[in-house]
């Protein structure tokens, strides 16, 4: 884990900032969405949005005696091996790594870690030159125009779930408010795209009774299941389809308003 802080100056009353929460991409994989996962990464550039990684960028699953999860018939035959998973993960991130805040690794990514003595996401996060914050990171943006300052604090996390009921995969996002007091939460993990709020009271320095609202985003994914010709986990655990893609969030500094889009 590391925890992060980035300042973001701004010039008007009226500004808004996008951040998107992009991540298991699982490269590799032979059901990848493409066509999806092209359109969130021309939606990120095309708004000049920020963006948090939130890990299993590689499908990530090399030959090993202790490997059960190897599936020939998953694989994409353009990227068999971890080396070249990864090339393409850069590919694809290097035209917005500028806007880039924080990369996260996912358990695909930290299996190669573990067994194979080499950390391929802390190297793609120094290639693109964003900071790497592990399995999960804290951030603090800190927005500025003039004197004025404006915090907006997010914890991420990959994620680790392996239930199958909306309530509980809401449960687990939501249990992460008690790791950490935060603005907004995001996992991972799940291949999910869901959004939910929760509302904190607390009394201020007048003893007047305030409202906090804290978002809580499940960040979604591109592998998709049932594919004609293909067989994959989703089938074999029954696993229902789920939406594909990413989740962001727009914020404006001045009013602290938060808005949740589905891309």
């Amino acid at each position: 884990m590391q925890v992060l802080k980035q300042i973001i100056p701004y010039q008007k009353q009226s500004d808004s900032f996008y951040i998107a929460f992009i991540g298991d991409t699982h490269i590799g994989h032979r059901t990848v969405d493409w066509p999806t996962l092209k359109r969130v990464l021309n939606w990120i550039r095309e708004n000049k949005a920020f963006w948090i990684g939130m890990g299993d960028w590689a499908h990530a699953i090399a030959p090993h005696p202790n490997e059960r999860r190897l599936d020939l018939d998953e694989l994409d035959p353009q990227f068999l091996t971890p080396e070249q998973q990864y090339k393409k993960v850069y590919e694809l991130l290097e035209p917005i790594r500028r806007q880039g805040l924080m990369i996260l690794t996912g358990n695909h990514d930290d299996v190669l870690r573990r067994r194979h003595y080499h950390d391929f996401v802390d190297a793609l996060a120094y290639k693109l030159g964003v900071a790497y914050a592990g399995y999960d990171g804290f951030l603090r943006l800190v927005f500025r125009r003039g004197r004025h300052r404006q915090r907006l604090d997010i914890y991420a996390h990959h994620g680790f779930y392996g239930g199958r009921t909306k309530a509980g995969k809401i449960n687990r996002l939501t249990d992460m408010a008690n790791l950490f007091e935060a603005d907004v939460y995001v996992m991972g993990h799940i291949h999910e795209i869901d959004h939910t709020t929760n509302v904190r009271l607390y009394v201020d320095s007048r003893l007047h009774v305030q409202e906090k609202v804290q978002h809580f985003l499940v960040t979604g994914g591109f592998i998709r299941g049932y594919v004609p010709n293909c067989h994959t986990y989703i089938e074999r655990r029954m696993l229902r389809p789920t939406r594909l893609g990413s989740i962001a969030l727009r914020f404006w500094p001045e009013t602290r308003k938060i808005e949740v889009i589905e891309i």
